[in-house]
């Protein structure tokens, strides 16, 4: 989505809950939870109305189903409102754009932050041999009736899924993703079989391997040029390169926000950064001619930089 708050142009992605043929008739429907510290979603939560005008891209990402790729056990591991796609995924199956089984691994907190409980429960009910859902609560108590308690380990994985005959799709906070690679590990698996969401930027750079603590603190001086413009901005070492951008109004374009489309491409002229190990997407040659992701990418000095023209 692209929203202007305060005179300064924001982009944002969010996951799309509705299915290919729904867009048909002229509907997407989007899953945007609302965050306690989160600026645009508490944004859209309380001034966004029926009638309000929304622009946005087209469908964007490469985590979707691919007969080709995919076999046609499909296992989603879900955390949060990265349950998001698979409400689409599940729709498509029984709709017969897909033709698969899915079952669905989705950890939660506790009852209160699954979301589409009651939906799924009957899609599961109509549809027991293609769609199945497990709820994993984390929590200390737990009184929902069929759920697991704990976290998605590799043995509640092999308890529903016929593992080395299934392709695994993961969608959720960064540290769902940490946590299930290591436990989907032990199976050897073919990186074919196991797609990953990109999911917006890095929550926390401080927690990544090899950032820089002494500079946490720290704000940099960003000269920018666009076209024959050129302009020096403030940022902060913890925060991205496109968030310093976009606070003065100077944004390239961008979409995934986590390194992965490319669509923030930009040339570093001078300067050094801390690329997020997990969100480097960049071609070797990018690498070798200093292109790099403003999503992505956090200054650790002074920069120059170009950045694309904004569309």
């Amino acid at each position: 989505l692209k929203v202007k708050v305060n005179g300064v142009t924001i982009t944002r992605p969010y996951s799309i809950a509705s299915t290919p043929k729904d867009a048909l008739q002229g509907r997407y429907e989007l899953t945007i939870k609302k965050e306690e510290h989160g600026f645009l979603t508490n944004y859209i939560w309380e001034n966004w109305d029926v009638g309000t005008r929304v622009e946005s891209s087209g469908p964007e990402g490469f985590f979707y189903y691919e007969p080709l790729r995919d076999t046609k056990n499909i296992v989603g591991i879900a955390g949060g409102s990265g349950i998001t796609p698979f409400r689409s995924i599940a729709n498509s199956i029984i709709d017969g754009s897909i033709d698969a089984m899915l079952t669905v691994l989705y950890g939660s907190s506790d009852e209160e932050d699954i979301i589409f409980y009651d939906e799924f429960q009957a899609l599961e009910k109509e549809n027991p041999d293609r769609i199945k859902f497990v709820h994993v609560l984390s929590c200390d108590v737990v009184s929902l009736e069929g759920c697991e308690k704990g976290f998605i380990t590799s043995e509640l994985i092999e308890k529903y899924c016929d593992v080395k005959n299934s392709s695994f799709f993961i969608c959720g906070p960064q540290v769902m993703y940490n946590f299930i690679e290591k436990e989907l590990a032990r199976f050897d698996l073919p990186n074919k079989r196991i797609r990953r969401e990109a999911f917006g930027e890095v929550k926390d750079v401080l927690a990544l391997p090899g950032y820089p603590q002494d500079l946490a603190e720290q704000t940099f001086k960003i000269t920018v040029h666009v076209g024959n413009l050129s302009k020096e901005i403030p940022a902060n070492a913890s925060e991205s390169v496109l968030i310093a951008l976009e606070r003065a109004n100077f944004a390239p374009p961008a979409k995934c926000r986590s390194g992965e489309c490319g669509f923030c491409r930009s040339r570093l002229v001078s300067g050094t950064l801390f690329i997020s190990p997990i969100s480097d997407w960049r071609r070797s040659a990018d690498k070798k001619f200093n292109y790099f992701h403003p999503c992505s990418s956090y200054p650790t000095s002074d920069l120059e930089i170009v950045i694309p023209r904004t569309l």
